[in-house]
């Protein structure tokens, strides 16, 4: 395993231990990636939107990012071991209702999107 290096005078606490936020230089890029992965989303909701029915266009997202995730899933087991899976109650708990919370996001996208209404007026709401 990797370690990352730390930068003092940043930490926060996840509710089970105080752990230190990484140099810039370290979270700035997945930051980065991940901002364009939010925006080529909402732009791809609001293409999608206008021909397809809001829970058939939410369903397919949905499968689409299990598959997605379950690849990356298998290639860290092969790669780092299942010992790399941390997990209690509590964190599958929140999952769980991240999962629920960011599906009925998705569909609601589709069906507000699908009504015509623009992507700025929509999405900063």
């Amino acid at each position: 395993h990797k370690s990352i290096p730390m930068e003092s005078g940043f930490s926060f606490d996840d509710g089970r231990q105080s752990i230190k936020a990484p140099s810039f230089l370290i979270w700035i890029w997945p930051a980065l990636v991940c901002a364009l992965a939010y925006a080529l989303y909402n732009i791809f909701i609001k293409k999608g939107s206008a021909s397809i029915h809001p829970i058939l266009g939410g369903v397919i997202l949905q499968i689409v990012a299990a598959l997605f995730g379950t690849l990356l899933l298998i290639f860290i087991v092969a790669h780092d071991g299942m010992d790399t899976l941390q997990f209690d109650r509590s964190g599958i708990m929140w999952s769980i209702l991240a999962g629920v919370s960011v599906g009925s996001a998705e569909m609601l996208s589709f069906f507000v999107m699908g009504m015509g209404v623009q992507a700025t007026q929509a999405l900063p709401i």
